[in-house]
């Protein structure tokens, strides 16, 4: 018998990657990148297996016109998870209230 397991997949930008490791922001047209090629091939890698996964989103940084593609995860049987509104990546330099928010 195969062990459960759980696929998550993080809908963050290359620019948000980049900000984590403290390299340089990259340039060019980036902002959209993971909903307009990534997610496609993520998508299809998990079909092909049978594998349901959890989409996790951040809301402020959905690009316009991708929401038919999270619907459309949805109604193939994937989950879409709430990632926070806006992430922010330094919660160790704030105030413990701004946190808990």
């Amino acid at each position: 018998m195969i062990s459960p397991f759980c696929v998550t997949v993080d809908c963050d930008s290359l620019h948000e990657h980049h900000a984590v490791w403290g390299l340089p922001a990259p340039s060019g047209p980036e902002a959209g990148v993971f909903y307009q090629r990534s997610l496609e091939e993520a998508v299809t890698w998990l079909q092909t297996r049978g594998l349901p996964a959890t989409f996790f989103i951040t809301g402020a940084r959905v690009p316009e016109g991708v929401v038919p593609v999270l619907l459309r995860l949805q109604k193939a049987g994937h989950e879409l998870g709430n990632h926070t509104w806006s992430h922010p990546y330094d919660l160790s330099r704030r105030e413990a209230c701004t946190v808990r928010e």
